[in-house]
């Protein structure tokens, strides 16, 4: 038998490429030939965890947690097997401890901050994000974060401050372009949220949300034909969303197409 660790690159590798299986039955040979291996022990229940399986991947993280409890690593991931299974308390303890071992990890603070979000912690949340950006001040995810804590309390020109510091972090951050756009149109600055929108829409030419946003400036401001076309075009890729059947319907009636206009609202009705 090869030496462990020569297996344990190779189950790595086939991890890495996504041949679980392949990795699985690498890591289970360690564990064959050595029960207590915590490392084996771990990727086995982040295979798990990869895999659906919530309960055997925390069974086995906590099993290597008890055979070596001082990688940050471990803990991390307890948390976010515990997060994805709803268990926000418990993943926001995992968390903590991770961060004992590890205070300078930006991704464990991240993960902290989501978690403490969706607790509706908010101030918690923004705390984390904030000392993750202390760590590197040009993450966009933190910054992107951080926006929507503020938008969440109503804090719009905030909220547009931090989407601005997102974008210009990662420009093609397509989310972020959406997310200012709104905290603009909010602020009633439609120019400056068109030119948000039409940016997300380079980057994704299917952003629904782009798409119906840009629609609703531009036929407030009276540019119908272009309100239609970027209806239409939301239309194409969610010919579900009864909400943009009518609003293109508005942009019709305002045009003084009335029977085109009351298709577009039976479909919505029809629709919700």
């Amino acid at each position: 038998m090869a030496d462990i660790p020569e297996i344990l690159a190779a189950a790595l590798d086939h991890h890495n490429a996504g041949r679980l299986a392949d990795a699985d039955a690498l890591y289970r040979s360690i564990l064959n030939a050595e029960p207590e291996h915590a490392d084996a022990t771990h990727l086995r229940g982040v295979i798990a965890f990869q895999q659906g399986r919530l309960d055997d991947a925390e069974a086995m993280v906590r099993r290597a947690i008890g055979l070596d409890g001082g990688v940050a690593l471990y803990h991390a991931n307890l948390g976010r097997i515990q997060k994805a299974a709803g268990h926000l308390e418990q993943a926001a303890a995992a968390f903590r401890c991770a961060l004992e071992f590890e205070p300078a990890n930006a991704q464990i603070h991240s993960d902290l901050g989501g978690t403490m979000a969706d607790r509706g912690a908010w101030e918690d949340a923004v705390g984390c994000w904030h000392r993750e950006l202390s760590l590197d001040p040009n993450l966009s995810e933190a910054h992107y974060n951080i926006g929507l804590a503020m938008r969440n309390e109503g804090r719009m020109v905030e909220a547009a401050a931090s989407f601005q510091r997102a974008v210009e972090a990662n420009p093609t951050f397509a989310n972020a372009h959406l997310a200012l756009g709104l905290a603009l149109q909010d602020q009633d600055r439609l120019g400056e949220a068109a030119q948000c929108y039409r940016r997300a829409i380079e980057i994704d030419s299917g952003d629904v949300e782009a798409l119906a946003n840009l629609g609703n400036v531009l036929r407030t401001e009276g540019r119908l034909d272009e309100a239609v076309g970027a209806y239409e075009q939301a239309l194409e890729s969610a010919p579900e969303r009864g909400e943009i059947h009518s609003s293109l319907g508005v942009a019709l009636q305002e045009r003084g197409e009335l029977e085109t206009a009351l298709t577009s609202y039976d479909r919505a009705l029809e629709l919700n």
